[in-house]
């Protein structure tokens, strides 16, 4: 009886190391980095939707139209194509509302609060078509007065717009605390890597 139970429990514990080297070295899913749909569709947008056009608010502060201007230059770069337009100017009165945006608009405003705990963290509203995956358009809402890290934030909106997810790792602009994000960098060489995997080159060049 002994002898069987040490067998037994042998054959456990070498079934738990095979089954764990399996987990280890299993590979994850390609565009791992992708938000999916209930159906396990990455959301990604059309490519006829691109350029993105992009509104932003009149009431946007100056220093974060500019922070837009150069991190949609940067990711436009890193691609090889032009993802996110210049940046108009929306006019007055414009609605911010996501239901009122044409497809294929982008629309960049202020929210009314910082969201709490994280006051340094926008936030991004995606219609999405749940069958394909495919995103139609996008708001973003960023938390006032944020000045001194806006480039960072926005970076990050951005990189949502596109279908990113957030990301523990600190190696990508992704990661959900500012804090723990490059700042020197900010698109590292992970985020150019995923932002070249996901969009090919057969985009008009810039």
């Amino acid at each position: 009886m002994v002898a069987i139970a040490v067998t037994l429990t042998v054959a456990v514990l070498a079934m738990a190391i095979f089954v764990g080297a399996l987990f280890l070295h299993r590979k994850p899913p390609p565009d791992y980095w992708l938000r999916l749909t209930a159906t396990g569709k990455p959301l990604k947008w059309d490519r006829d939707a691109f350029p993105l056009i992009v509104l932003l608010d009149p009431g946007l502060p100056a220093i974060y139209q500019e922070a837009y201007r150069q991190a949609s230059q940067r990711i436009n770069w890193c691609v090889g194509a032009t993802l996110f337009g210049e940046g108009i100017l929306a006019p007055k009165g414009t609605t911010q509302a996501l239901e009122n945006l044409l497809d294929g608009n982008v629309y960049i405003s202020l929210a009314a609060a910082a969201p709490n705990p994280e006051p340094d963290h926008g936030m991004t509203s995606s219609t999405i078509d749940r069958e394909t995956g495919e995103i139609k358009k996008a708001l973003i809402q960023l938390p006032p007065g944020r000045h001194a890290v806006a480039l960072s934030m926005i970076m990050h909106d951005l990189f949502h717009v596109l279908g990113f997810r957030d990301d523990s790792s600190s190696l990508t602009i992704m990661h959900p605390k500012i804090s723990r994000r490059p700042q020197k960098t900010l698109i590292t060489t992970e985020d150019q890597r995923r932002l070249r995997k996901t969009f090919d080159t057969s985009f008009s060049k810039v």
